[in-house]
């Protein structure tokens, strides 16, 4: 709530949101309400320069939040043994190509039906009184994403969005049109990148034009004008002046990223790597397990809380296990009671390798889980590692900020000038002390 505050973003009610819905279970739930109303009048106080409307707002949210999940679990179903709330659960599903992190999932029933909630701190489509549509498309693949990894049907998960602009939930019906425009979506993407891998951007880029980037047809021309063009413009017209060793470096840079991106998923070039993202659901456990990828049936030894469960500490119960993890990877973790577990049938938990030895490996929790019912001490686990893409987007970004740069300082780079005093240093330092965020 404070870091939110402090940052005068609107960060608020998807925190709170995922504070509710552990607090109602508890009696001090009406306690800890009056308690926040309390710190928004003394944040307001403190930090005199953010306008008291902001507060207002925060607070109105944060009570129609409070409000609708007080209606959930009011509910009869609610009432039953068999119902599980997860806080941003993450799947991944290899048949849609897709991979989520959902606000709220509440199991009901053993997995036979389920309740999904979907949080949006914005406004609704106002002029038409519903969801808006790309809300809506996310609503819908969530829902296919639960059929195919947990055998749910989509009719039964009530999907719902809840705007905490306004007190109420509501409720999304399946719309086929719209989940195979989500589709072609995906496919265009899936094209866009391939081109790019096979060298298409330098036929692509000279011919883009802000019109051609225009595909909202309710879009008006005040509205495109004003908001839309500016910010496209510049990029387009950078990509298009560049010179011409500034865009062979350019074409040549971009196509090796979308190389090693594609790899990083494919690894086709290396059909014997289990190190890709397709090698969660392609490679057979024993493959991963002989390269030292996967760890299988561990077990939780500890748990340490700090407003909800923080780390993980499992013990290895396979002698022969020779893991091939460094402390900082990042990692999923996911129950594997049976050898048809897989982290493409189970939920994860996307965690990074906080220490480990011969016998234990401690795992940081990248979200706090505050429902433990996923983390018993009689099932079995599996630790695989995780796929991070943004350490790709940030080459992206610094590819284009060297077409965007002075040209002073890209002479620099492309080697057309000798540098000058201050404009080169060398930093020095062992495997994993900082030097690239340092530089």
């Amino acid at each position: 709530f404070s870091n939110a505050v402090k940052s005068g973003r609107e960060l608020v009610p998807s925190r709170a949101a995922k504070f509710l819905a552990v607090t109602l279970s508890i009696p001090f739930s009406l306690v800890i309400s009056t308690a926040t109303s309390m710190i928004c009048s003394l944040v307001y106080l403190t930090f005199g320069a953010i306008d008291r409307p902001f507060f207002d707002e925060t607070r109105r949210q944060y009570d129609n939040i409070l409000s609708t999940v007080r209606q959930i679990y009011a509910q009869p179903d609610m009432q039953k043994a068999k119902v599980s709330t997860f806080i941003e659960p993450t799947f991944f599903c290899e048949a849609l190509g897709l991979q989520g992190r959902m606000d709220c999932l509440i199991s009901l029933d053993d997995d036979k039906s389920a309740l999904l909630i979907e949080l949006k701190s914005g406004k609704w489509d106002e002029f038409r009184s519903k969801a808006k549509e790309e809300h809506l498309m996310q609503m819908l693949l969530y829902k296919e994403i639960l059929y195919y990894n947990k055998g749910i049907k989509q009719n039964d998960v009530m999907g719902n969005l809840l705007y905490s602009r306004y007190p109420k939930l509501q409720e999304q019906r399946s719309f086929p049109d719209i989940l195979m425009r989500a589709f072609t979506i995906r496919n265009d993407i899936i094209a866009l990148e391939l081109g790019l891998l096979h060298g298409k951007g330098r036929e692509w880029i000279p011919a883009l034009t802000p019109d051609s980037l225009r595909r909202n047809p309710d879009c008006n021309d005040m509205f495109w004008h004003q908001w839309c063009l500016p910010s496209i413009q510049p990029v387009i017209e950078t990509l298009q002046t560049m010179d011409p060793l500034t865009a062979e470096y350019f074409h040549t840079f971009l196509q090796f990223i979308e190389r090693e991106q594609f790899e990083s998923k494919m690894s086709q070039s290396r059909p014997d790597s289990t190190r890709s993202l397709s090698s969660l659901w392609s490679a057979d456990v024993e493959t991963k397990r002989d390269n030292g990828d996967i760890i299988v049936d561990l077990r939780i030894a500890d748990i340490r809380y700090n407003d909800g469960v923080e780390a993980i500490c499992l013990s290895q119960t396979d002698e022969d296990s020779q893991p091939n993890f460094r402390i900082g990877d990042a990692v999923i973790l996911y129950r594997r009671e049976s050898l048809q577990d897989s982290a493409v049938t189970q939920q994860v938990i996307r965690c990074s390798v906080e220490a480990y030895d011969t016998d234990k490996i401690w795992l940081a929790l990248r979200y706090r889980q505050k429902n433990t019912d996923m983390l018993t001490t009689d099932s079995y686990y599996a630790v695989e590692h995780d796929h991070v893409e943004s350490s790709f987007r940030s080459l992206y970004s610094g590819l284009f900020s060297l077409a965007a740069c002075q040209p002073h300082r890209r002479q620099l780079i492309l080697s057309q000038r000798k540098p000058e005093k201050g404009e080169l240093f060398l930093l020095v330092g062992p495997p994993g002390t900082g030097k690239t965020s340092a530089a």
